[in-house]
């Protein structure tokens, strides 16, 4: 056992910096140092050992493990580094306890909601939509299996499942058992993602940037709902941003002077 351990706190230090060297912060700064990746590793070892899951092997940035011989799941580590990150190391047992937890909650409730799939009465409410790159259906097997469209050059509209514990993208193969058009499915979907956000509405520089903000990751489909938030927009539009899942930063255009803002 101490050999496997060592053998996976080794792969697992090229896995996270690794990771992080592709998914650095905005400053483009490592989340967690070296000897604190070691540490980290550590108890992400030491809580999955405890649940009886074996880790399998590092790739392409994710943790594959297994039970009872049996591949069950594919983690990805840098939000959890993100988050140890913000509290001292004696905490960060319990937040890789809580994480998992939650994890593998989701991994069991998307089990159960796979019998359900094919009633779209019980999965109306579920639906919502999320923007991905376009670079997103490498990792998630093609567009094509996929249900989209672009509004945004760059970006994929795309449905999405929005359960309490988890939002996993839904299939072609599934949304042809509701006999439903595409258009119909986003009209759904839309409506349902609007109603859930709550965002808070930050203005600086006496509103010549405006944020939109809030904890649901859904937050940045307000994108194409711009409309309804008449102070981001200007007589000659906005530019937008969309730094992370939960912020929209917009630039309504006024004048000229909106060249200065943003190289400011």
């Amino acid at each position: 056992y101490k050999t496997l351990c060592l053998l996976i706190i080794c792969a697992g230090v090229a896995l996270v910096l690794n990771y992080q060297t592709n998914m650095s912060n905005p400053d483009d700064q490592q989340i967690l140092t070296q000897p604190e990746i070691a540490v980290f590793l550590q108890f992400v070892n030491n809580d999955l050992h405890g649940r009886g899951i074996t880790v399998r092997e590092f790739k392409d940035s994710m943790l594959t493990v297994s039970k009872d011989g049996e591949k069950i799941a594919q983690l990805g580590l840098y939000n959890l580094a993100q988050k140890c990150k913000t509290v001292n190391q004696s905490e960060w047992p319990n937040i890789v306890k809580e994480h998992f937890d939650a994890l593998f909650k989701s991994l069991k409730d998307q089990e159960s909601f796979k019998n359900d799939v094919s009633d779209f009465a019980k999965v109306k409410e579920l639906l919502a939509v999320q923007l991905y790159p376009e670079d997103y259906a490498t990792r998630a097997g093609g567009w094509d299996i996929l249900v989209t469209r672009s509004d945004i050059p760059g970006i994929k509209n795309t449905l999405v499942f929005d359960s309490p514990t988890s939002v996993t993208v839904v299939l072609r193969s599934d949304a042809k058992l509701w006999n439903k058009t595409d258009d119909e499915l986003f009209a759904i979907a839309l409506e349902n993602t609007y109603a859930k956000i709550k965002p808070q509405i930050i203005e600086q520089s006496g509103g010549q940037i405006v944020f939109i903000a809030s904890d649901n990751i859904l937050t940045s489909v307000l994108a194409l709902n711009l409309k309804k938030f008449t102070q981001c927009i200007g007589p000659s539009g906005s530019i937008v941003s969309l730094p992370s899942k939960g912020v929209i930063i917009c630039a309504p255009i006024i004048d000229l002077s909106i060249s200065k803002i943003i190289s400011s």
